[in-house]
């Protein structure tokens, strides 16, 4: 029977309605399996405390209206925007296991109340303390340094504060030491380093988050396909981190430790890793192309600024007194370390948490 051609429009018309609604329930379904929920804006949804913010994207700080771009939004302003973990939050999917307990922290919930032999290890900095590709709470670094620290002392009842928040500046961190001072933590770790670098350069935010088409699960696995495939930007060859970024990196890492020492908290520095090689390599720099995107600036202009971070971080630890782990040194390159370049895979996170445990440790030696 010869159809009509009406017919075979309609029926072409079918064919590809359902070609499309499969290959969008296959999107559903690679986006939910390794959280075990549905995406939103990036981001699993349940994770985050969710705030109508309409203004500005859920990674970045609240724009200042101050005449530079390197000057920190105040606390008050801040406070009401950042973004915050849901307590109590259970993720579980073919990946990842998350749980967030009742003071919005990665991990278990802690001893009440704290007991006399306590030790208190928090942690503070974005998606690279919060350890995005740990398969659960226990494969952070963060955790990995309490479960060598308990190791190393087992008169003491060892237990952490990750208060690690993807997309989190440092502004967030200080009002989170803040905001978790009644916890009575002994020992504070910083890791920092890109949100910050994203922030005094004045960053573009998360890529395509509000395009219309981001609510179709197709388009957002075929965005993170081709963003993952593209060359890094070209930006202007000359361009560095000005003096003006880096004494306001160098102000807000000042401004948590002084927070934490006026609690009486030991404060431990940590350079921060990244996977490039010296000099990197193509795939490598290939693999900075995020980073890129957010700051402005060529991958190699991205190590040169996570290098003059470290450099900092270094000299402030030396100008203070402070104990620095370099965490950039005790991660190698290797692929098996690294989940993207610049946040660990298990292996990754086992090398930087026995690094860390070791400075904390020799911290906690020179205790009078």
């Amino acid at each position: 029977m010869t159809l009509s051609p009406w017919r075979k429009l309609a029926y072409t018309a079918a064919t590809l309605v359902a070609a499309f609604v499969l290959l969008e329930l296959g999107a559903l379904a690679v986006e939910i399996a390794p959280y075990g929920v549905l995406q939103q804006d990036g981001r699993p949804r349940g994770l985050y405390i969710e705030r109508p913010n309409p203004t500005h994207t859920p990674n970045e700080p609240p724009p200042s209206s101050a005449p530079s771009a390197f000057v920190t939004p105040s606390k008050h302003d801040y406070a009401d925007h950042r973004i915050q973990l849901q307590p109590g939050a259970h993720l579980r999917g073919l990946l990842y296991e998350i749980h967030i307990n009742s003071h919005s922290c990665r991990g278990p919930e802690l001893l009440t109340p704290k007991p006399p032999t306590g030790l208190r290890v928090m942690a503070v900095g974005g998606s690279t303390t919060f350890d995005i590709y740990a398969p659960d709470d226990a494969s952070t670094w963060p955790a990995q340094v309490a479960k060598r620290l308990q190791e190393a002392l087992p008169k003491r009842t060892v237990e952490l504060i990750n208060a690690g928040v993807p997309g989190e500046i440092m502004l967030g961190n200080e009002i989170d030491v803040e905001r978790l001072a009644h916890l009575d933590p002994d020992v504070l770790l910083i890791y920092q380093g890109p949100n910050e670098l994203q922030r005094v350069t004045a960053s573009q935010g998360s890529i395509g988050a509000h395009h219309p088409l981001t609510r179709l699960a197709l388009f957002r696995a075929m965005s993170r396909l081709i963003e993952h495939r593209l060359p890094p930007p070209a930006f202007p060859a000359d361009r560095t981190l000005a003096q003006e970024a880096m004494a306001d990196l160098q102000s807000s890492l000042e401004s948590i430790i002084e927070l934490a020492q006026r609690s009486d908290i030991e404060v431990v520095l940590s350079t921060h890793a990244f996977q490039a090689s010296d000099p990197p390599n193509p795939d490598q720099l290939r693999g900075l192309w995020l980073t890129s995107k957010l700051t402005g600036l060529t991958p190699h202009q991205v190590i040169r600024a996570l290098d003059d971070y470290n450099d900092m971080v270094r000299r402030i630890g030396r100008e203070m007194g402070l104990p620095v782990s370099d965490i950039r040194s005790a991660v190698p390159s290797d692929d098996r370390y690294w989940g993207d370049s610049t946040h660990f895979t298990a292996p990754g996170s086992a090398l930087a948490g026995e690094a860390m445990a070791k400075t904390v440790l020799e911290a906690l030696e020179d205790q009078p």
